[in-house]
């Protein structure tokens, strides 16, 4: 609540700066600064500020003196670039809650101000002054600037811990270089001319570190084809990625040994790049990747993908698992001869209703993975058996699940002793050789049930579909229609569930009306 209270009055103060007088807003700025003990809401002014550079200098002056607030800001400003990705996490979900909430946040880092930072506007106030002032007036607040940085220097402390800091702040202690970025831009490095030898090696080892730390961020950015692909704005490696996308895979393979020679306590995200990344080039570029890669790809893809099926699995978003899950339709028809086992995967995944937040369920992976890749078009003998084969499966292994909860009572029920039930029951048991039944589905609680009528695609003319919504949606309409109390005390499922299934049904059996002729 207190976030969301500080976000609001930075939009006010950010909209009102640009029509009210500035003496008004200043005053406003400076009371904050001096009445507030919140480190949020000094970041409130520090916004506007930026925003604003050339109305509220006199506030940026008093900021400067705390050097505290630089390394701080460059950190805000560092972690700008992934904001939006984290912002657009579920977007489309709840279209009420995006036009509400999510639009507004996405929105404002198109601020230009988001990418500057308190180093940088002091670093642009020595070379370009304030606009509007005369050349003396400009001189005598670049003299201000100087004041502050030779007291900082002149406090022991202060020098030894933020030399480098106080070496880039500094006009007067560096040396410019011009390159050129592209056609139309030029790039202006600056190199500080005096740095102790302690700082130059504590600059070199940050620098070292911060490069491994983020060797493989372009590639990770890249290979997000799920959440961070909405709304990214590509750079230069991305780009190249694109063009050659052996590049990628090349440094995907790196990575993977890297990891097996214990690379993951430098780069703590890193172990999921390579599921994103193998899915990616499977989905998008197989047709440039030679027999091995696309073998490594589906080692790799499959690899994930097992973790599901383990017990000490912790279910968590971006862990590669629904990047792997989309491949699958890939796998299928790289690898037509082991599409038993593809199907197997599908139809297991299918079976986990575990929610990841307010995200997405894993068997929410698999629904998304056949629409997407438009398995009811291209193979839907393959859909069809995943369609029969949850059907078939989902009363078994509900059965089994409640014959372990006998036993052990409360807590976690191990997936293996599942799989192992599940094979005692069904030893002969093939996907590719199972047949339809009508009673499958309508002896299905409504919580699987929904999940078929969710695999279906809403166009289908397909006559065992049309037949499936003609039997199932009588009964559930008695079910979704009843007061949601009573759904406590009987087998369809607790009340904390029944909304989202509600809704689920419902959106569906819409697409599916609005699609018939």
């Amino acid at each position: 609540l207190l976030e969301s209270i500080h976000m609001a009055l930075e939009k006010f103060l950010l909209e009102i700066s640009q029509i009210s007088k500035s003496e008004l807003i200043q005053n406003i700025l400076l009371k904050i600064l001096m009445q507030s003990k919140s480190a949020s809401l000094t970041s409130v002014v520090c916004s506007v500020v930026l925003a604003n550079p050339d109305k509220f200098y006199d506030v940026a002056l008093i900021l400067f003196k705390t050097i505290e607030l630089f390394p701080i800001d460059a950190i805000r400003c560092s972690g700008e670039f992934h904001t939006k990705s984290l912002y657009g996490i579920g977007y489309g979900m709840d279209k009420i809650r995006d036009i509400l909430y999510t639009d507004e946040r996405l929105k404002t880092c198109e601020d230009k101000h988001r990418n500057s930072s308190l180093e940088s506007l002091f670093l642009n106030y020595q070379f370009f002054g304030v606009k509007g002032f005369t050349e003396e007036q400009n001189t005598e607040f670049i003299g201000k600037l100087y004041d502050i940085i030779d007291q900082y220097k002149l406090n022991t402390l202060i020098s030894k811990t933020y030399g480098i800091l106080l070496a880039r702040m500094d006009r007067r202690n560096l040396i410019p270089k011009v390159s050129r970025h592209d056609d139309n831009h030029l790039r202006i490095e600056f190199t500080p001319k005096e740095l102790s030898d302690e700082h130059k090696k504590e600059s070199e080892e940050a620098l070292n570190q911060y490069q491994e730390i983020f060797k493989y961020s372009s590639l990770r950015i890249w290979a997000d084809f799920l959440i961070g692909a909405r709304n990214q704005t590509k750079t230069a490696k991305q780009e190249e990625y694109d063009s050659n996308p052996l590049l990628a895979l090349s440094e995907t393979k790196q990575l993977v040994e890297e990891l097996k020679s214990g690379r993951n306590g430098k780069g703590m995200f890193d172990y999921s790049i390579p599921a994103f990344s193998c899915s990616k080039l499977l989905l998008e570029h197989k047709e440039k990747l030679s027999k091995e890669d696309k073998k490594f790809c589906k080692e790799i893809v499959l690899a994930t993908i097992s973790n599901l099926f383990t017990d000490d699995y912790d279910y968590q978003i971006s862990d590669g698992v629904e990047a792997s899950v989309h491949a699958i339709s890939v796998l299928v028809n790289e690898y037509p001869e082991e599409t038993e086992d593809y199907v197997s995967i599908m139809v297991l995944a299918l079976l986990d209703e575990t929610p990841i937040g307010q995200y997405k369920r894993i068997c929410d992976y698999v629904i998304e993975s056949i629409h997407k890749s438009k398995l009811w078009e291209q193979n839907p003998k393959v859909a069809r058996s995943i369609l029969f084969g949850y059907a078939k499966l989902k009363p078994i292994y509900k059965n089994i699940v409640a014959e372990k909860r006998k036993e052990i009572g409360w807590g976690r029920i191990s997936k293996k002793s599942i799989l192992e039930e599940l094979e005692k029951i069904k030893p002969d048991f093939t996907f590719e050789s199972i047949s339809f039944d009508i009673n499958d589905i309508t002896s299905l609680d409504i919580h699987a049930q929904e999940i078929v009528l969710q695999l279906i695609p809403s166009d289908t003319k397909d006559k065992i579909h049309i037949e499936i919504y003609e039997k199932s949606l009588p009964l559930l309409a008695f079910q979704l229609l009843k007061d949601r109390r009573s759904y406590i005390d009987d087998d369809s499922g607790d009340d904390s569930n029944i909304y989202l299934l509600r809704l689920h049904i419902f959106k569906n059996f819409a697409y599916f009306i609005l699609q018939r002729e």
